[in-house]
C-alpha cells in the first residue's frame, strides 16, 4: 500500500469511524449470534436433530446476508475512495446486485475453510506426515490466492456492476500489470486485519467496514492508469486524486 492510499485510508476511516464500525457491526451481527448459541446453549441441551436445524439455519442465514451486507460495504467504501459523502441507509437499502456470484464466492471460502479444518483436525502435529503436510500447504495457497483473487475482484464486481466475466477479465489484467500496487496493499490488509482480530474489539467493529475502504483506495490506483474508476455503469471514468483535509485539520478542528 503506497504512501498516498495509506493517507487517505487514516483520514477517511477517522473522518467516518462511526458509519464504518457500525457497518463493521451488522456484518458480525449474523455470526455473532451463531458463535452465542454455540457458547451459551450446550447441544446436549436440545434433540440432535433441532441442534442440527438450528444451526443449519443460522449458518444459512449469514450465508445469505452476506452478499447483500458485503456489497453495501463494497459500494460504501468506494463512494468514500471517490471523495463523495455517501448514505449508509440508502446503500444498505438499495438491492444487491450480482447477488448469486458474491453468495457463490461466499459458499466457496466457507468451503474451503471446512477443507483445511479437515486437514489440520485429523493428525496431531507429531503424527502428520508429508501428504498431510502437503495438502495443508496446497490448502494454505489455496485459500491465500483466493483471499488475494477476492481482493480485487469482490469491489470490481459490487461497485462497476458489470457481468462477472468483464469484471474477471479486468481483475486478471489488473493484477498482471499492477502488482506493485496491488500485493504490497494487499499484504497491507492483511496485517491490518491480524491487528485488528487481535484487538478484540477491532474484530467486532472494524474488519467489515475498514478492510472494504482500504482495498477501495488501493484499487483505485491500480484503476488509474487505465483510465478507469470505481464507478457504476455511465458515471464518468476520471479517477481524479481525494481533495482530503490536512491531517493537523482532523486533530485540530478550530483551525
Amino acid at each position: 500500500m503506497g504512501a498516498e492510499p495509506a493517507r487517505s485510508f487514516f483520514l477517511l476511516a477517522f473522518e467516518h469511524l462511526g458509519p464504518l464500525a457500525l457497518l463493521s457491526v451488522l456484518r458480525a451481527l449474523p455470526w455473532l449470534v451463531l458463535a452465542a448459541v454455540l457458547t451459551f446453549l450446550p447441544a446436549a441441551s436440545l434433540a440432535p436433530a433441532l441442534w442440527l436445524l438450528l444451526t443449519g439455519l443460522l449458518v444459512l442465514g449469514g450465508l445469505l446476508c452476506a452478499p447483500w451486507l458485503g456489497g453495501a460495504a463494497q459500494r460504501y467504501a468506494a463512494a468514500l475512495a471517490r471523495g463523495e459523502s455517501p448514505s449508509l441507509r440508502a446503500q444498505l437499502r438499495a438491492p444487491a446486485p450480482h447477488f448469486r456470484p458474491l453468495l457463490g464466492w461466499a459458499l466457496l471460502q466457507a468451503l474451503l475453510a471446512l477443507l483445511l479444518l479437515q486437514v489440520l483436525l485429523p493428525w496431531p502435529v507429531a503424527g502428520r506426515g508429508l501428504v498431510a503436510w502437503l495438502g495443508l500447504a496446497a490448502g494454505c495457497w489455496l485459500w491465500a490466492l483466493s483471499r488475494l483473487w477476492g481482493y480485487v475482484f469482490l469491489p470490481l464486481l459490487a461497485v462497476r456492476q458489470r457481468d462477472w466475466g468483464p469484471t474477471a477479465r479486468l481483475a486478471l489484467l489488473l493484477l498482471l500489470k499492477q502488482p506493485g500496487i496491488l500485493l504490497p496493499g494487499f499484504a497491507a490488509r492483511q496485517g491490518f486485519a491480524l491487528l485488528l482480530a487481535l484487538s478484540g474489539v477491532g474484530l467486532l467493529a472494524g474488519l467489515g467496514g475498514l478492510l472494504p475502504l482500504q482495498a477501495a483506495l488501493t484499487l483505485r490506483e491500480a484503476l488509474r492508469p487505465q483510465g478507469l474508476d470505481l464507478v457504476p455503469p455511465g458515471a464518468s471514468e476520471v479517477n481524479r486524486p481525494l481533495d482530503l483535509p490536512s491531517p493537523r485539520r482532523l486533530w485540530q478542528p478550530w483551525r
